[in-house]
């Protein structure tokens, strides 16, 4: 039911050496499997001959076509390689040789060879009948055939009646007279089909090693044991995670708790959904569901997601449960009668219609720093500053899709954590936990951002009704802020997996901690997480290692789910490829210290060269010579006669122990894979054992081969926290358990080990596959089309009221536009240009009415001078504009108000506490109404 392609030319004139084999995989539709053998181009080579005379000898149960290499499908994909042997492939056999091809040949006719000599030898005289001496001459050892069959077939049977026919009957005759136990007889079944390998029956397993077990649930911590805690931040319970979510914690976290537990330590690993806060109300009033519905739609969707990714938790719970509630309810009580719970008054906006307090993603408005007119409460889409949501002007209440009534500001007290009090000791904290252990890059500059610029007190309490309910008289109408809570999840849900859980959690002494998070979830773990955990006075295990990734981008952009960008959970699943392809190259592509890009291409590429043609080709040829030449028993092996190979093998273990152990370093580790799998490839290519074997020199053969297969075991235990589903399925073909990872390299196979039947491990993925999946995770990118600007005012004429309207009236019509293209969730880039217009229109309208910015009153002259500047000058020349006597002051008031709105732009940017950005704005305010006051009186002088 397949195609396979042979090259016979350059194996005829150089046995067993450079010859290339192309196979693909067809349909099964052909009456008779086919052989396409690929002609060498040179016409006085005289292998089609031998081709011709072979055709004949199996044609009942083959058909051979001959081909030249111009003629080949385009879709084939080629191979080299130079050893000779036989390896299988998906679909197909890979076979290196001319006694391996003609094996393979008589196999998918319906040919397995027998045990008896008689039927070895009548099998090598029907190949030198169909082959030219020259090209067998040097298989002198018939055991070879059987053992190259057993590899191809693994079952019994004789030469079918049309292939026995064509063999020398003399030499057959004599052969079967010398063992009498095998005659030839044709099969039964007229269907044509290849016979399946059967596996070995209970092969013997002999390992120098000690064996990983599994933990037993639940799972606590052990006396004279490293006891690890790891936990991945807890993800939105509102969408779909996609590739970015996924790199960031939950997959960067699973290979930490999985290399952990391979080096024999004790591993709790725990993770959920962060179901409360204004994002699932949001959610939840989109799909028309309650709070409770959307957190059960989602949780199971996250679930599904990681399970398909193979994320090996101990348990992944959520953040919704009365364990929740009681903890988070203990701790802030713990804080408050410490003193470190505060109340305060903060302004917000009210809906007099909804008859309530809105949280910042309930209000819209127009943006301070752009103009645009449908600014979030948290951020500007137009021009990407974070805002508060008192910073909005013509503000609208979102909170019902059919509300949009104009809120008002309105006093509310909050309950505030004060992190200034607890900063000298969370300081003090920081810097003991990187004395032992340096946390990634982001998280120290971010950790230490927050300490420069001071901590504040912040708000843990929100007047909303979806969260943990805060239980303190006058508050009880209130929830706790998501930042505060949601780390406390951590916490409840190891309640949830075992009522023990404080010997995780108040065991500072005999546990270690350690957190994978993306770096905008940092200040709440390494500053208002460990302050709350402060503030309680408990004896908390606090987090010794952070691990904060930047971020992923997806082909050159941002992932979104609105627009169908990028690659989410589900849709990985969709591609049809396995969950180990993914999990590979996101490891590949960690960002680990700079944002990196998600690309189909890079994927195909690394897929096809790191993984199938270096580590699989490796570990598939040291199997394969192990089963040809030693029917799967393992030899045994003195490392210490390869010493060279035991050297360069050993310095990439250490990189690979310091980079995932120490300093968590995911990519780097996995790059000292590839390098171990390279170095056995150059190893096995350098002491070419199947020659040995095929000159009877078994012993010689053995040492290197034995070498090859324990590396591959190492191999094999190595991967199993990068792609377990692969490495378990090498180690299934090896017949071996994981084992504990050593230090160094050791002979991990004791004598008498037998390895199973194996096939391949890897595919190759099409180059053409990654077209096709970029362009169905494209999204809506559009390309704006090129635009007629309006005219918006006369030239050179002087501005009249009907010019004015006009101008306002296209105003009008402009911003109608982009909330239609806001609402129908138009592509950002198209949406942009829009915003653009709209803000030219809103210049012009302001240029004309006497309220426009210094910016459009800059004096210009295209390729001129400006007056009293230089030429190409773009700086604003004061003394032009106004009277003498005025520059000074508007100058002084002028960098005042632009140092207020960088002070502003940095704490809202660092995520500073609501009190301190309202003084900062207000501040801001001042001086700008004060600028403005100067400015009319400097223009009302200057009229005079």
């Amino acid at each position: 039911s397949h195609t396979v392609f042979v090259s016979l030319g350059i194996a005829r004139l150089k046995p067993y050496t450079h010859t290339t084999f192309i196979a693909r995989k067809e349909p099964s539709h052909m009456e008779k499997p086919t052989v396409f053998v690929l002609l060498p181009t040179s016409a006085q080579n005289p292998v089609p001959s031998m081709v011709t005379a072979f055709a004949q000898a199996m044609a009942n149960v083959v058909t051979v076509t001959e081909v030249t290499r111009d003629k080949l499908p385009a879709s084939v994909q080629e191979f080299q390689f130079s050893w000779c042997g036989c390896v299988l492939v998906d679909g197909g056999i890979v076979l290196f040789e001319p006694s391996a091809i003609v094996l393979h040949i008589a196999a998918v006719g319906g040919l397995v060879l027998g045990d008896s000599v008689a039927a070895q030898l009548a099998l090598k005289s029907a190949f030198q009948e169909a082959c030219t001496p020259k090209a067998m001459g040097d298989i002198k050892d018939p055991s070879f055939f059987s053992q190259t069959l057993q590899a191809l077939s693994g079952g019994k049977a004789v030469l079918p009646a049309a292939a026995a026919s064509s063999t020398n009957p003399g030499k057959a005759k004599a052969a079967a007279k010398d063992d009498n136990a095998s005659k030839v007889v044709p099969k039964k079944s007229k269907k044509k089909t290849k016979e399946p390998m059967k596996p070995r029956v209970n092969p013997p397993v002999a390992v120098n090693a000690e064996v990983v077990t599994p933990p037993v649930h639940p799972v606590l911590p052990k006396e004279g044991k490293r006891n690890i805690l790891v936990t991945a931040a807890l993800p939105y319970v509102n969408n779909v995670p996609h590739l970015g979510n996924i790199i960031g914690c939950v997959l960067s976290g699973d290979v930490y708790a999985r290399y952990m537990r391979a080096r024999g330590h004790n591993v709790l690993y725990v993770s959920g959904t962060d179901e409360y806060g204004t994002a699932t109300e949001t959610k939840a009033i989109a799909e028309g569901l309650t709070p409770k519905e959307i957190c059960d739609k989602y949780n199971a969707i996250h679930n599904q997601v990681y399970e398909w990714f193979n994320i090996g938790f101990d348990f992944f719970g959520r953040t919704t449960t009365p364990a929740q509630t009681e903890i988070a309810q203990e701790m802030f009580w713990k804080c408050y009668n410490n003193g470190f719970v505060e109340p305060k008054d903060e302004t917000q906006w009210y809906c007099t219609n909804c008859e309530q307090f809105l949280a910042d993603r309930f209000v819209e408005g127009t943006c301070p720093d752009c103009g645009y007119d449908d600014a979030r409460g948290d951020q500007c889409d137009s021009c990407g500053h974070p805002l508060h949501a008192n910073q909005l002007t013509n503000a609208r209440c979102k909170f019902n899709k059919d509300c949009g009534k104009a809120p008002e500001l309105r006093a509310a007290r909050q309950l505030y954590l004060t992190l200034d009090k607890l900063q000298e000791r969370n300081e003090q904290w920081f810097a003991e936990k990187n004395a032992k252990q340096p946390w990634s890059q982001s998280a120290q500059e971010i950790t230490r951002s927050w300490f420069k610029t001071g901590l504040d007190g912040r708000a843990i309490t929100r007047d909303l009704k979806w969260g943990t309910p805060v239980p303190l008289e006058g508050y009880t109408d209130k929830v706790f802020y998501v930042w505060f809570d949601a780390p406390i999840g951590y916490i409840s849900i190891t309640a949830n997996y075992t009522a023990d859980w404080r010997k995780w959690w108040q065991n500072p002494d005999q546990v270690e901690y350690y957190e994978f998070i993306g770096k905008d979830n940092v200040p709440f773990h390494s500053i208002v997480f460990p302050c709350t955990m402060l503030g309680t006075g408990d004896n908390w295990t606090t987090v010794d290692n952070i691990s904060a990734t930047e971020y992923l981008n997806y082909e050159g952009t941002q992932f979104s789910k609105s627009r169908g960008v990028g690659v989410f959970g589900n849709n990985a699943q969709e591609c049809g490829i396995p969950a180990d392809v993914f999990r590979f190259y996101l490891l590949y592509m960690r960002p680990e210290s700079a944002d990196t890009d998600f690309d189909w291409s890079d994927l195909v590429v690394k897929h096809n060269n790191d993984l199938v043609h270096n580590l699989g080709n490796f570990v598939n040829r040291a199997q394969s010579f192990c089963n040809v030449y030693f029917d799967g028993f393992v030899p045994e092996v003195d490392l210490s006669a390869y010493p060279e190979v035991v050297e360069a093998v050993n310095a990439e273990l250490v990189i690979y122990h310091k980079t995932l152990g120490q300093n968590i370093m995911i990519k780097k580790a996995l790059q000292a894979i590839l390098a171990i799998s390279k170095i056995g490839n150059q190893f096995v290519q350098h002491t070419t054992p199947w020659v040995s074997a095929k000159a009877g020199k078994l012993d010689e053969a053995a040492g290197p081969v034995a070498l090859a297969c324990n590396l591959t075991y190492l191999l094999a235990n190595l991967l199993l926290p990068f792609i377990p589903e692969t490495a378990e399925k090498l180690l299934s073909q090896l017949n071996a358990p994981p084992v504990i990872i050593p230090d160094t390299f050791v002979t991990l196979f004791k004598k008498g080990h037998q390895t199973q039947i194996s096939g391949p491990l890897l595919t190759l993925i099409e180059p053409a596959q990654a077209e096709e999946w970029r362009a169905k995770y494209r999204g809506k990118q559009e390309t704006p089309q090129k635009r007629e600007l309006v005219q918006l005012l006369p030239e050179g004429g002087q501005v009249t009221p009907a010019d004015i309207a006009r101008l306002e009236g296209l105003i009008k019509e402009q911003g109608d536009l982009v909330r239609s293209l806001k609402a129908a969730n138009t592509d950002k880039t198209v949406l942009k240009a829009e915003i653009i217009e709209l803000q030219r229109r809103k210049a012009a309208l302001e240029k004309v009415t006497g309220d426009a910015s210094d910016e459009s009153k800059k004096g210009k002259s295209s390729g001129g001078k400006k007056a009293g500047g230089k030429k190409g000058s773009g700086k604003k020349q004061e003394k032009d504009e106004y009277p003498a006597e005025f520059v000074a002051a508007i100058k002084e008031l002028g960098t005042k108000v632009a140092a207020a709105a960088t002070a502003l732009k940095e704490i809202k940017q660092a995520g500073g506490d609501e009190a301190t950005a309202n003084a900062k704005l207000a501040e801001l305010q001042g001086y700008k109404k004060e600028l403005a006051e100067l400015k009319a009186k400097a223009k009302a002088a200057l009229s005079k």
